[in-house]
C-alpha cells in the first residue's frame, strides 16, 4: 500500500489517532497505535477509499470494524509454549513447516517481522492468533543448520517476548544427487561366461557366433558419496543408467528380459560370483532392444543395503547383467550392446540421497 495515503485513510469513532509510535511493518501491514481510550469503549476504526495502492489504485470500498477496550490492562508476557520440530531435532525433512504455539493471542506483524530463521517462506496464523506456521519455500542445502527466534516480538496488547537463549536450533536434511562412474571392466575368464569390452569399447551381453555366453559385471564406488564415511547420509533412490547402442539378432532367443542382479558386496568380483545367486532384489529390464536408448535400472533396495555397509565393507557395489538363457546354441550372435566409455559417464548409478 501507499503509506502516506493509507494512513491518512484510517479514522476512528469516537475521535481517536494513529500516534507517532505507529509504524509499517511491510508493504502490507500497518501497526497503529492509538491514544489509550477509557476501559470498557467501543472504537470502531474505518479505511476509507481515499486509501491507495503502490499502483496509485484506491481501496474500491471503505473497511471497518469494532473492538471494545478491555477493562484492565494487560501487562503479561507471552511465551512460546511448544515450537514442532522441537528444538534440536535431528534431523527435519527437506520442507518441513516450523509450527509455534504461543501462550496467548500475538500481534502478527511483530511476529512476522522479528521472526529470524535460515529460509526463506511465508507465514499462516490460526484463528485465534496463539499458533503461526512457517512454509519453507527454499531448499535446504545439504547438511544446513536452521536457527529460529521469535524474541522481540510482541502480542496484542504490547508485552514482549524474551528468551534465554533466543536462538531455537534444528539441523536439515539436505537432498543431493550424484552420479557415480562405472569401474573399469574385469576380465574374467573362466567357463563362458565373463565381462567382455570390445575394441570400440561396447559392452556385449548375451552370445556369440561361437556359443559363447557373455554377462556384464559393473563396479561402482559409494564411498563417493557426501557422508558416506560418517553415516550422516541415506539414500532416497537409485537408478542403474544403460547405454544402448543397440542389439545383434534377437534377445528373444535368451529370454529377452535383462537380469540386473547384485553380487556381494567388496573390493573386487570373485571367481564363484560367475554363478552365485543373486543377492537381495533381483532387477528386471524389459524390451531393452526397443524404446528410449537410455536405459532407467530402479535399484534403491540393493544401493540403500550397500550404502549402509560401506563403513564396514569399503564400498563397492556390483551388479551383473545377464539374459535368463547364456546361449541358444544357433551359433548367431543374440546380444545386447552398451556403451562403455567412461569420458562419458557411461554405464553410471544415479543416486538421490539426503545429508544431514
Amino acid at each position: 500500500m501507499d503509506p502516506a495515503s493509507t494512513a491518512a485513510a484510517i479514522s476512528f469513532t469516537p475521535s481517536n489517532t494513529c500516534t507517532a509510535s505507529s509504524q509499517w511493518i511491510n508493504a502490507r501491514m500497518y501497526r497503529c497505535s492509538i491514544l489509550t481510550p477509557t476501559a470498557g469503549t467501543a472504537i470502531t476504526v474505518t479505511v476509507g477509499t481515499s486509501a491507495k495502492d503502490a499502483a496509485g489504485n484506491p481501496l474500491p470500498a471503505a473497511w471497518s470494524a469494532t473492538f471494545t477496550v478491555a477493562s484492565t490492562n494487560d501487562t503479561t508476557a507471552p511465551t512460546i509454549v511448544s515450537s514442532t520440530p522441537a528444538n534440536g531435532t535431528t534431523p527435519v525433512t527437506n520442507g518441513t513447516p516450523l509450527v509455534i504455539q504461543f501462550s496467548k493471542p500475538m500481534d502478527r506483524g511483530s511476529v512476522e517481522a522479528h521472526l529470524r530463521i535460515a529460509v526463506t517462506g511465508h507465514f499462516q496464523w490460526n484463528a485465534a492468533n496463539t499458533q503461526v506456521t512457517y512454509l519453507p519455500t527454499q531448499v535446504y542445502q545439504p547438511g544446513l543448520t536452521l536457527q529460529w527466534t521469535a524474541d522481540s516480538s510482541q502480542d496484542l496488547s504490547g508485552n514482549t517476548i524474551y528468551e534465554f537463549p533466543a536462538m531455537h536450533e534444528l539441523r536439515g536434511i539436505g537432498l543431493g544427487k550424484q552420479d557415480l562412474v562405472v569401474s573399469a571392466p574385469q576380465a574374467v575368464t573362466l567357463g563362458t561366461l565373463g565381462s567382455r569390452a570390445d575394441a570400440l569399447g561396447m559392452l556385449l551381453i548375451g552370445d556369440d557366433a561361437r556359443n559363447q555366453g557373455t554377462d556384464a559385471f559393473l563396479s561402482f564406488d559409494l564411498s563417493a558419496l557426501p557422508g558416506a564415511a560418517t553415516s550422516k547420509a541415506a539414500v532416497r533412490q537409485a537408478y542403474l543408467i544403460l547405454s544402448r547402442v543397440g542389439c545383434e539378432g534377437s534377445v528373444a532367443n535368451l529370454g529377452g528380459t535383462l537380469l540386473v542382479e547384485g553380487i556381494a558386496a567388496g573390493s573386487s568380483i570373485a571367481s564363484a560370483d560367475l554363478s552365485s545367486s543373486p543377492l537381495g532384489v533381483a532387477y528386471q529390464a524389459q524390451n531393452v532392444c526397443s524404446g528410449p536408448d537410455e536405459i532407467f535400472i530402479p535399484v534403491t533396495e540393493k544401493i540403500r543395503a550397500d550404502f549402509s555397509a560401506v563403513p564396514t565393507q569399503g564400498g563397492i557395489t556390483h551388479f551383473r547383467l545377464r539374459f535368463a538363457q547364456a546361449t541358444n546354441g544357433d551359433h548367431v550372435p543374440d546380444r545386447l550392446v552398451l556403451n562403455w566409455r567412461r569420458l562419458l559417464e557411461e554405464p553410471k548409478l544415479r543416486v538421490v540421497y539426503e545429508t544431514y
